[in-house]
């Protein structure tokens, strides 16, 4: 059987109360500067008390079912999960400056506007942000799945990505071109 972590975040402030975190450094900022995506309220998953917070919660979930033998790992559904809900998620402090760090793309404007417009107005740099959103969501996947394998089991994590998703058409994925 799977445990399943379901994740309503997006209700209160409880979990950034918890993490000592501001709602600021929290949760993620749209162009438009709400933090708001498809009635959700996206949450900052590189922020490394988030990450820790994942795996500890993930940890006491497989140390409370694997006594069972039939456990075979954890299912994180529902939203917001360990993802950018879409492409126009992420223009925060937080997320803009790790990706400067990391990539070396330096200039971004102030606002979550100009960052938008800024990253995604220009090819190479609209290419370095998306390739780096996506190596920071296999990374964060690989450490949550490391972090509940920690114990020297061989448990699954499963992520069930919001059908919200799939609905709108800023988050067209199989229709998406990258050149448009």
């Amino acid at each position: 059987f799977w445990g399943r972590l379901n994740n309503k975040l997006d209700a209160n402030d409880w979990l950034p109360r918890q993490l000592g975190m501001d709602k600021s450094e929290f949760l993620l900022l749209r162009p438009d500067g709400s933090r708001h995506t498809n009635g959700q309220k996206p949450f900052n998953v590189f922020h490394p008390k988030t990450v820790a917070y994942f795996k500890r919660i993930l940890a006491a979930y497989r140390d409370k079912f694997k006594v069972y033998g039939h456990f075979r790992g954890i299912t994180m559904n529902e939203a917001p999960g360990p993802y950018f809900d879409d492409i126009k998620t992420g223009y925060d402090d937080w997320t803009c400056s790790l990706f400067s760090r990391e990539t070396g793309v330096t200039g971004l404007p102030k606002t979550a506007a100009g960052r938008y417009d800024f990253l995604m107005g220009d090819r190479t740099r609209r290419a370095k942000w998306i390739a780096c959103r996506f190596a920071k969501v296999t990374e964060l996947a690989q450490e949550l799945v490391d972090a509940l394998r920690d114990d020297g089991g061989s448990y699954e994590l499963q992520f069930w990505v919001a059908s919200s998703l799939f609905c709108s058409r800023e988050a067209d994925w199989f229709g998406w071109d990258p050149d448009e």
